[in-house]
């Protein structure tokens, strides 16, 4: 099997000028770091500007010496590289690569002991919509290859349910004309099939194998049973009579069926995508796609009720595949962010006419074996889709020629610029609609039934949609079953789109866009993976005995809204989730109570203040008018049989606590490993304080070294990397990576606050 290259020199240019080189580990994206003579990862003079959150890209080497078997051949993979790149080994120039988030690789010849490798990377000028990263931010894999090697990525499994049963489809892509052996594991790590086929045609092998005793992939719901890991089987191809590696892919047995009368349907059982975009980035680790880092994205996804990502607006990383595969998360796995039209100066139009087929091909070539990618999206808000369905036509072809069993689709939306023949989406719609056989509609819920009247065998989803909409949002797709599922704007925070999620005024002047914001500030989950208001707002339409509460922030403290200024629809109300509220006693505050619960009570201090009826009526949004004083909000919540659930927001005292917690404490706790530790800043009683925010000092002692430590707000512009930050609202995120075996021990220190201590046991 492939073993990853970890291990690289690395020099930054900056200004012009070479940096001294250093070590560094893959993934790595140094736009996350320091810029150079900063204590800070972002400049108000960064060309990526708002819409990079204001990151610094520039200029990158890389190098690295292999150690080879010269009894082999050997192919190096790239999984991702932002940006541009050229590859030279020994000094020839081996492969270059212009899209930074699809895999490429080179082949280095028999006959080598050594081989060094250096990578040219150059993410300059206006690039990307959003924060992109910059450098080897996904792996970097070396495989020995025989004398006759199948091709990367050209190992697929194919599982379909026919009237007989379940039968896979194993499929082989070699260099040349060769047996190929297929070994197909049970979920139980079994060997239950075994298979050998020769190339046709001196290049593919096919076999077909029947499954017996299938066990079904399912998508977690929080209305089904499904809520461990999935079964997954495995698909392993070898070349007979070579010493080359295999190649292995997992897979899963699901039927997805579509119909504009019945919707979506997996394993006949009705499913509505409750989905989120997500953006490629790891907040305080920047575009590094760590594996862990990855899982723990999907992981707290799913614990938020979402079933469904779209991959915003890029391939993912494989490792947050295997992670949806896994947890049981469907995916729209999408390309392309724009045609030949650019959305910015320095962006991936100046290569779409000769790239974008090679780049749709390479990312389904990778993923198509994943049970968890259910659709292809060849696009988001293109520029050109409607005037170009030639090009949605041959992207199309493209992807049905390397995996024909999924469906298309692209995210679609009015017009960007002046044109008024285009604006009505009825009578403009048809040009970019004619080829997809799903149409992505981009903020237009609205035009869901009209759209049905008028096209009524048209599927189509949702496929970004306003928080502050989510109510009509989903209840369209509730009650219109051509309407497959709904996918706010968006799942977390990301770096970049500078401060979409407000437009208020600060000291006069705007602060949506300016520097120093560089978050959006519109996910339901904030950067370092806290839940904010509106994420339980979306779970109340998805689950029932949902409740929660948030406090609407009082008029004097709120920020001002600039008037006559571009509405935020991408933000929520200005609510936070705590009982903190010094000098508004005997004031009446408006506290917001999310529920799915027929009923809902405040309590405050022990007496109760109010009860009201809540349900759909209600849209699970209850305002109640409380007096303030300090103690113990607490909110009731009664179900229609009587069941009760209740929480409190209670008042904190003064800081004087400082809380280390591991996110997992009884996960993996092996030397490569990255953990997540809270830094919460508490009273005596271990409440947590809200408006006492501060700076917190972190030293690790033993096997682990701090990779990245910081918090959830929009204008932090302090270093990433070091030990030293402040809270935000109480609460920041450091993570380790663990280095070696033994005791790791953390100590965090505020001036004035009991030193806060955990101990990591590394085996």
């Amino acid at each position: 099997m492939a073993s990853r290259i970890t291990h690289w020199n690395f020099v930054r240019i900056h200004k012009g000028m070479e940096l001294p080189p250093r070590q560094v580990q893959v993934p790595h994206d140094w736009s996350i770091e320091d810029i150079p003579e900063t204590q800070s990862p972002i400049s108000a003079t960064a060309v990526s500007g708002a819409p990079g959150g204001y990151s610094e890209g520039g200029e990158g080497i890389y190098s690295t010496v292999l150690s080879l078997d010269p009894a082999f051949r050997h192919r190096v993979t790239f999984q991702g590289v932002f940006g541009e790149c050229e590859v030279s080994v020994d000094g020839e120039k081996a492969a270059e690569h212009f899209y930074g988030y699809t895999p490429f690789s080179l082949v280095i010849p028999s006959g080598r002991e050594k081989a060094e490798i250096v990578l040219k990377v150059s993410n300059v000028g206006e690039v990307g919509r959003w924060y992109t990263g910059s450098g080897l931010y996904r792996p970097v894999e070396l495989e020995r290859l025989g004398e006759i090697a199948l091709l990367r990525d050209g190992v697929s499994a194919r599982a379909s349910l026919t009237g007989s049963g379940w039968t896979l489809t194993a499929i082989a892509e070699a260099e040349g004309e060769c047996e190929i052996q297929f070994d197909v594991y049970a979920p139980d790590g079994s060997l239950f099939a075994s298979k050998v086929t020769t190339t046709m045609g001196g290049r593919i092998a096919e076999a077909v194998i029947e499954i017996s005793d299938p066990v079904l992939w399912n998508p977690w719901d929080s209305d089904l049973s499904c809520k461990g890991e999935q079964p997954l089987y495995s698909l392993q191809a070898r070349v007979v009579g070579c010493q080359g590696e295999p190649l292995s892919v997992s897979f899963g047995l699901r039927e997805i069926t579509l119909s504009p009368t019945e919707g979506m349907k997996v394993n006949g059982i009705k499913t509505l995508l409750k989905g989120g975009c997500v953006h490629h980035d790891n907040g305080i680790l920047g575009a590094s796609a760590y594996d862990s880092a990855e899982e723990r994205k999907i992981r707290l996804l799913k614990q938020a009720g979402f079933n469904a990502i779209r991959t915003s607006h890029n391939p993912p990383s494989t490792a947050l595949l295997d992670a949806c595969d896994r947890e049981g998360i469907l995916v729209i796995d999408e390309v392309h962010d724009e045609w030949e039209l650019p959305k910015r100066k320095d962006s991936y139009h100046r290569h779409f006419p000769r790239q974008a087929v090679k780049d749709a091909q390479a990312m389904v070539r990778r993923d198509r074996s994943h049970p968890s990618v259910w659709c292809w999206s060849i696009g988001n808000e293109i520029l050109d889709s409607f005037t170009r369905p030639d090009i949605c036509l041959l992207l199309k072809q493209a992807v049905l020629e390397c995996d024909p069993t999924r469906p298309v689709t692209a995210g679609l939306c009015r017009p960007w610029w002046p044109a008024p023949d285009w604006v009505d989406w009825a009578s403009s719609s048809e040009p970019g609609c004619r080829h997809l056989d799903i149409v992505g509609m981009n903020y237009m819920w609205r035009e869901v039934r009209p759209d049905h009247e008028s096209h009524p065998d048209r599927l189509m989803m949702q496929t970004e949609t306003f928080p502050i909409e989510a109510w009509d949002s989903w209840k369209s797709v509730e009650q219109c079953p051509w309407n497959l599922g709904d996918f706010v704007w968006t799942a977390q925070d990301y770096i970049g789109e500078s401060g979409i999620g407000q437009a208020y005024a600060a000291e006069g002047e705007p602060v949506q866009g300016a520097f120093p914001s560089h978050l959006a500030v519109c996910g339901d989950l904030d950067l370092i993976g806290d839940r904010r208001p509106q994420s339980f707002y979306r779970e109340s339409l998805w689950r029932p005995c949902v409740l929660a509460a948030a406090v609407l922030v009082p008029e004097r403290m709120a920020k001002p809204k600039i008037e006559g200024h571009w509405h935020p629809n991408w933000g929520w109300h200005q609510a936070e989730s705590h009982w903190n509220w010094p000098g508004f006693e005997g004031e009446i505050l408006t506290v917001s109570v999310i529920t799915s619960f027929r009923r809902a009570a405040v309590w405050l201090n022990g007496r109760s203040l109010s009860e009201q009826q809540a349900g759909p009526e209600t849209r699970n949004l209850l305002q109640f008018d409380v007096p303030y004083e300090p103690g113990c909000l607490e909110i009731l919540g009664w179900d229609g049989e009587g069941h009760e659930s209740r929480i409190c927001l209670r008042t904190s005292g003064m800081a004087s606590r400082i809380s280390l917690q591991p996110e997992d404490p009884h996960g993996s706790m092996e030397m490569g490993d990255l953990v997540w530790l809270g830094v919460t800043l508490t009273d005596s009683e271990g409440v947590r304080c809200q408006d006492s925010d501060r700076e917190v000092s972190l030293t690790v002692q033993g096997p682990a070294e701090l990779l990245g430590y910081g918090n959830a707000s929009m204008v932090d512009t302090d270093s990433l990397q070091d030990s030293l930050h402040r809270t935000y609202l109480g609460r920041a995120l450091a993570v380790l990576r663990l280095t070696g075996k033994g005791e790791v021990r953390i100590s965090a220190e505020s001036q004035g606050l009991e030193k806060g201590e955990a101990t990591l046991a590394v085996s």
